[in-house]
C-alpha cells in the first residue's frame, strides 16, 4: 500500500497482510476512501471526525494520532531500525527517538539488561561458594 506523508507529500510503501488488501481493492475506484472532490486538508478532517465519532461510540478516550503512536511503539518494541520507522512516519531519527524513546520501556529494560550483561558480577551465592573452597 502507498502511503503519502502528510508533512512532505512523500510516498512511502507499506506491507499489509493480503486479506487487508483484498478488501481496501473490493471498495473500487483508484483512491477507495477518497473521492477525490476536496482537498488532502478536507479529507483529513472528514476522517478525523468519522473516527472521533466511533471511539465515543465505543467509550474510548482517544483520537486518531494514537494510531500512529501505537504503530510506532509496535515496530519500535520489535526492533525496527530507528531510521526505518522515521521513514514510515515522515520524521529524522532524532524526532523519533525525541518523541517515541520515553514511551518504549522495554527499549529501556533491554538497554539496562545489555549493560548488566558485561559486568561480569558474580552473585552472592556464588561468592560465598569461591569462598568456602579457598577456606578448605
Amino acid at each position: 500500500m502507498e502511503l503519502r506523508r502528510a508533512k512532505t507529500g512523500t510516498a512511502v510503501a507499506c506491507p499489509i497482510p493480503n486479506a487487508l488488501a483484498e478488501s481496501i481493492v473490493a471498495l473500487g475506484g483508484e483512491t477507495p476512501f477518497w473521492t477525490g472532490k476536496s482537498d488532502l486538508e478536507d479529507l483529513t478532517k472528514n476522517w478525523r471526525k468519522i473516527y472521533t465519532k466511533i471511539f465515543k461510540a465505543a467509550g474510548v478516550d482517544g483520537h486518531p494520532h494514537q494510531f500512529r503512536h501505537t504503530c510506532t511503539k509496535r515496530l519500535l518494541v520489535n526492533d525496527i531500525p530507528t531510521n526505518f520507522v522515521a521513514t514510515v512516519l515522515g520524521d529524522g531519527e532524532d524526532a523519533v527517538r525525541k518523541h517515541y524513546f520515553k514511551w518504549i520501556p522495554e527499549r529501556q529494560n533491554a538497554l539496562e539488561n545489555a549493560i548488566r550483561s558485561t559486568w561480569n558480577i558474580k552473585s552472592s551465592a556464588d561468592i560465598r561458594q569461591t569462598k568456602k573452597r579457598h577456606h578448605k
